[in-house]
């Protein structure tokens, strides 16, 4: 049997297969032939070599080979661990999946949204920063009157004040892009 057919009865990468063989091979655990440009591999000294690996299941497509190549874990004896990568290979698909349907339901958000209502927010505190000094004069009557306490219970005040205008702003940005999600279900 080819190295090719061997990886794909197993489910597993071409190039995993063919590394696994190689080394195999070095260690004297596994004979191959060339018949033209393919290796030959005998499948039952391959699987006295490895354990009894079998295919669960195939591969979904060879574009999903490619979108997920094979990382071949080693075990105690240096050489790959095919089960575990192939467990490897089908967390990986079952996450993918998970995160298709957190889209599909609305859970998750765009990276560029999330920066844009932060820099958003952002901008609305500065403005309340910038604020501050319009107050100066309330502050030092408040101050020359009541003194220190009564300037800390001024200071409380605005800052009150700006946490109101920031939730403002969190609570606009929040309607906008529910608005948003409801224009693009529609």
């Amino acid at each position: 049997m080819s190295i090719s057919d061997l990886a794909r009865e197993r489910g597993v990468d071409k190039g995993g297969v063919s590394r696994k063989c190689a080394k195999l091979e070095a260690l004297g655990y596994l004979e191959t032939r060339s018949f033209g440009q393919a290796k030959i591999v005998n499948r039952e000294a391959f699987d006295s070599a490895c354990g009894p690996v079998q295919n669960t299941q195939p591969l979904a497509s060879p574009a999903s080979a490619a979108a997920a190549p094979l990382e071949v874990a080693a075990k105690a004896d240096g050489l790959p661990d095919f089960s575990e990568e192939r467990a490897k290979r089908t967390k990986f698909e079952a996450d993918l999946k998970r995160l298709d349907v957190e889209e599909r339901l609305g859970r998750l958000v765009e990276a560029d949204d999330v920066r844009h209502n932060i820099e958003a927010c952002a901008l609305e505190l500065a403005r309340a920063l910038d604020a501050l000094p319009r107050h100066a004069e309330a502050l030092a009557a408040t101050m020359a009157k009541e003194g220190v306490a009564g300037l800390r219970a001024g200071l409380r005040e605005l800052g009150r004040e700006m946490r109101e205008t920031l939730a403002r702003a969190a609570d606009r940005f929040a309607d906008d892009a529910l608005a948003e999600d409801d224009e693009a279900a529609a």
